[in-house]
């Protein structure tokens, strides 16, 4: 619906000629009809209010549209002289709205749906408006996708455990369903963050009773809305976590929670609950609908009259038609670790937030927002820069997520998109090791590792879904956290830093396994390029289950001693003069002189956890690359270890470091050294530099 003034301005200009009309005669008249639901009023006065400009405006100033052809419009204030100036004009104020006017790509379904719902009152993301759009989205997909693979989803098999929520309209309280490995059907999956004083739950004892029925009475808002909104979208049955899996029985959680994986990659749709922090916060949101959806207008081009959407930069999803800061606030669904997979995993996500409903899927981003509707190549090239990212501006995280679906989820659609000269490309571009997904695997990791997380002991099993699903599609071994198919591959593997020392999980995981600490870990290895293996590899054994893993690493390589100072510090140390037969000692620090620390452009040794001090410390080289290709200088990674407790001969992992070459090679040469050295350099506590801190080739065993 257009005000008196608006439908004017709509009749009198054309989007082809640069103009500049009179929209109001007055910013109050603006504001009155915004009120009134004029849905142009409502969209410039809804971007002035998130610039923070519309109380600087005086109620008086005239409201003026200059058009920018073919592009759209800007709309200024002016305020009314009353000084007698001649054309009753004063100086403008200098806030604007930026109205973007395009003919939009839009599927004639979407678009025939929309304009349907253009009056249609809608105040709140769960109305009959926004179900409607959904329901739009969705068969659009099922209809007109064949990447999307619909037909198996549509027939999948059900999860152990689903709750029949009943028909549409149904009355019926909602039950759970054991599947007794015969029923299939489409299914949605809900991704929400737990907690709330009402987190309800299936447990042993209420099992048979939630067999029975599940009052909606009982359900926590999420869960209350999640039941509606699968009930019109027309699906009989709907998947929650808490509800499925019976919580206080081991066996059957870790069990059902290893198929996690596969019940989000098999659901026709999975809904998130995006803005919600707990399970009290309900899907749905209010929100006022006219400054989030684009406002449909017949304008004249060239004296044509053509069908066209207005919009204002702030209410476009597109990252590159839009500078507000609101849309870039990170969602909390995403601050949740076990939600990665959630995210990754689903071929079809509808996602509730704040400021209103979207889809994606493998073809297609929908939206309540301009532009409506966009191809995922086409979401991609949105992108600001090369590198995805996985929090903040949620936008960049959608399409962070669909490249990785793309080129490592769902690769078997990427004949389709290689038809259309849109094959996929790397999603880390900085490539080193000539495998790009594992380090796309170390970007997911840092970012699972930087999500919260409730149990730490679940650090395996939360992340085993994208794991199984790449493995089977790329035909490769995982195991503990790291790809194991090659020598490459593991080397890779374990060159990860924590970011702070932190507790250590070694009963989830072997140390060497980024999975075995409680703290982000990055992958500083992983930066390099033109890396190369040093390590000899020459055994690899793993054991365990999806959540709890145990494993050796066995390798020949080039070894430092080092040993803790008092100030917690690791540094370079003499090798005592016994054990030259290549053997780690295993002694205390009895025979060691003082040892010497690098400057930080030299080597970096950063610990996953606090040491004591004269700890004795092995650095244990791993690979060696370069910071930048054009670049001469190389680094070398290593791993620092220290014999493992309880475990003679075995070593387990405390810390990560790298080095510049000449200074791993010959240490003496490049460290400055402490009060201990002599004038000449010449001599270290009275023994020879290159007898004492050399390095030593050996084989060791971390586990």
């Amino acid at each position: 619906m257009l005000c008196k003034f608006c439908e004017g301005f709509r009749r009198t200009v054309d989007l082809s000629e640069a103009q500049e009309v009179q929209l109001h005669d007055s910013f109050d008249a603006l504001r009155a009809n915004s009120e009134a639901r004029c849905h142009l009023c409502r969209m410039i006065h809804t971007d002035l209010h998130n610039q923070h400009e519309s109380e600087k405006i005086e109620g008086s100033s005239l409201v003026i549209a200059k058009v920018v052809p073919y592009k759209g419009f800007i709309v200024s204030f002016r305020e009314q002289s009353t000084m007698g100036t001649g054309d009753g004009v004063g100086k403008p104020n200098m806030a604007d709205v930026k109205v973007i006017v395009e003919q939009l790509s839009v599927p004639r379904r979407i678009e025939t749906t929309f304009q349907e719902l253009q009056d249609v009152e809608d105040s709140h993301t769960g109305s009959a408006s926004a179900c409607r759009a959904a329901l739009t989205w969705l068969a659009e997909c099922t209809d007109g996708h064949p990447v999307c693979d619909t037909p198996n989803a549509l027939d999948a098999s059900l999860p152990n455990r689903i709750i029949d929520v009943g028909d549409y309209n149904d009355s019926e309280e909602p039950r759970l369903v054991e599947n007794k490995g015969n029923m299939t059907g489409g299914y949605v999956a809900l991704s929400h963050c737990w907690g709330g004083s009402s987190h309800i739950r299936t447990t042993v004892a209420n099992l048979p009773h939630h067999k029975s029925e599940i009052k909606l009475a009982t359900l926590p808002k999420t869960f209350f809305d999640a039941v509606h909104a699968t009930r019109e979208l027309r699906i009989r049955y709907l998947w929650i976590d808490s509800l499925c899996i019976v919580q206080d029985d081991p066996a059957d959680w870790e069990k059902e929670a290893a198929l996690m994986g596969k019940y989000y990659s098999n659901s026709l749709i999975t809904i998130s609950a995006a803005h919600g922090r707990n399970s009290e916060a309900g899907i749905f949101h209010q929100r006022d609908y006219l400054s989030t959806r684009p406002c449909q207008m017949s304008l004249r081009y060239n004296g044509n009259w053509r069908l066209a959407y207005a919009y204002a930069r702030d209410t476009s999803f597109q990252i590159s038609k839009s500078s507000m800061s609101g849309l870039k606030e990170p969602l909390p669904l995403y601050s949740r670790a076990w939600v990665l997979q959630e995210q990754v995993l689903p071929p079809r996500t509808l996602t509730y937030t704040t400021r209103g409903v979207y889809w994606r899927c493998q073809a297609m981003r929908f939206d309540e927002r301009a532009p409506l509707a966009m191809s995922i190549s086409d979401l991609l090239r949105d992108k600001p820069s090369n590198l995805g990212t996985f929090k903040g501006d949620p936008r960049e995280i959608e399409s962070t997520i669909a490249e990785l679906q793309r080129n490592w989820i769902f690769h078997n659609h990427n004949a389709h998109f290689t038809q259309a000269s849109k094959a996929p490309k790397p999603f880390h571009r900085n490539g080193c090791g000539g495998d790009h997904f594992i380090q796309d695997w170390g970007r997911l990791v840092h970012d699972y590792t930087s999500r919260g997380m409730t149990r730490q002991s679940d650090k395996l099993v939360a992340i085993a879904g994208i794991a199984n699903i790449v493995s089977e599609n790329r035909s490769i071994e995982y195991t503990a956290g790291i790809w194991s198919t090659s020598k490459d591959s593991i080397a890779l593997g374990l060159l990860w830093s924590a970011s702070k020392p932190g507790r250590r999980l070694l009963d989830v995981a072997p140390s060497w396994s980024w999975a075995s600490i409680e703290e982000e870990v990055m992958w500083p290895g992983h930066l390099s390029v033109n890396l190369w293996q040093t390590a000899q590899f020459l055994r690899f054994e793993s054991s365990g289950t999806v959540a709890r893993s145990r494993g050796e690493i066995t390798l020949r390589t080039n070894v430092r001693l080092g040993i803790v100072s008092t100030a917690g510090k690791v540094e370079i140390a003499k090798w005592p003069e016994i054990g030259n037969d290549g053997a780690l000692p295993s002694f205390g620090d009895s025979g060691m002189s003082t040892g010497i620390t690098p400057h930080w452009k030299q080597g970096v040794i950063s610990l996953d956890e606090a040491l004591q001090p004269l700890q004795l410390v092995y650095l244990v080289e791993l690979a060696i690359g370069k910071i930048n290709a054009n670049r001469k200088d190389w680094l070398v990674h290593a791993l620092a270890v220290i014999n493992a407790e309880g475990k003679p001969g075995k070593l387990r992992r405390v810390g990560f470091s790298t080095w510049h070459q000449g200074v791993w090679n010959s240490p003496v040469e490049s460290l400055a050294l402490d009060a201990t050295t002599s004038s000449d350099n010449s001599r270290v506590d009275g023994t020879e530099r290159d007898m004492t801190l050399k390095l030593r080739e050996m084989g060791v065993t971390i586990v």
